[in-house]
């Protein structure tokens, strides 16, 4: 055998009179090779710098992601490989990113470890791997208190309504019931009044000649009588229409006449 067979990190092409050192990017542990394509490609997650390496020259730093050949340990040529991008992290001896989890999110590059990926702020959810920012608001009748994955991760509980993006349940107004998990469209609004069991809350307005400003209101005493100089001509008001014209009959408790 001779002294080129037992060089490593060499080539020795047929008829050369010297070895040949394996390109940059790749490394040969073995010796008797006899051209560059028998060379080994530097390994995913780790580099080669300069010629003639027997073996790799180290592992990818953190926050980038070594592929094939790469000649850096932090790549930037997007070929070899890169910086980690948001919604990833790059772990020391990455050869490819690692998505951040579901119910986590990152806008930043160059994260090194999962516990960098951002926890998916109370009243948002991240949906699936590799999230750059929050995918939306909590959905009302739920809320979200951290880290979530869903948009709905906790069910309001009896007595308690949530509108979307909510942090937490907050209960029923005063004079309100709820047997079930209730959303925030089921509170009963100003305007009306709404009977124990009442399903459609806009089923009971307060009538023409009444008005009421309550929330959560559970019976016709809640709306109030158009007071005296003012008219009422329309169901379901939060605050009289106007005031009478002169003239009108001020007896009349559900007076409709405007002013003129």
């Amino acid at each position: 055998m001779s002294l080129m067979d037992m060089v490593e990190g060499f080539f020795c092409p047929e008829g050369s009179s010297a070895p040949e050192p394996c390109e940059e990017g790749t490394y040969s542990s073995r010796p008797g090779l006899r051209e560059a394509s028998e060379c080994t490609l530097c390994d995913g997650g780790r580099y080669c710098t300069g010629v003639g390496k027997t073996k790799p020259s180290g592992n990818c730093e953190g926050g980038f992601f070594c592929k094939q050949q790469s000649v850096s340990a932090t790549p930037f040529d997007g070929t070899t490989g890169g910086l980690c991008p948001a919604g990833s992290f790059c772990s020391p001896g990455s050869a490819y990113p690692q998505p951040c989890p579901s119910g986590t999110f990152s806008n930043s590059t160059g994260l090194k470890h999962v516990q960098q990926c951002v926890k998916c702020p109370p009243g948002y959810y991240c949906l699936g791997l590799g999230s750059t920012s929050p995918t939306g608001l909590c959905s009302a009748g739920y809320y979200c208190s951290g880290g979530s994955a869903s948009p709905v991760q906790h069910q309001v509980e009896e007595g308690h309504y949530s509108v979307e993006g909510a942090v937490k349940p907050e209960p029923c107004f005063l004079g309100t019931f709820q047997p079930v998990n209730l959303r925030s469209g089921d509170v009963c609004p100003a305007g009306y009044y709404c009977p124990e069991g009442t399903r459609h809350p806009h089923q009971y307005p307060c009538p023409v000649g009444t008005w009421s400003s309550v929330v959560g209101a559970q019976n016709l005493s809640f709306c109030s009588p158009c007071p005296a100089g003012f008219f009422c001509n329309k169901t379901g008001l939060t605050q009289p229409t106007g005031v009478c014209a002169a003239g009108t009959d001020m007896n009349k408790a559900n007076t409709v006449v405007g002013k003129s």
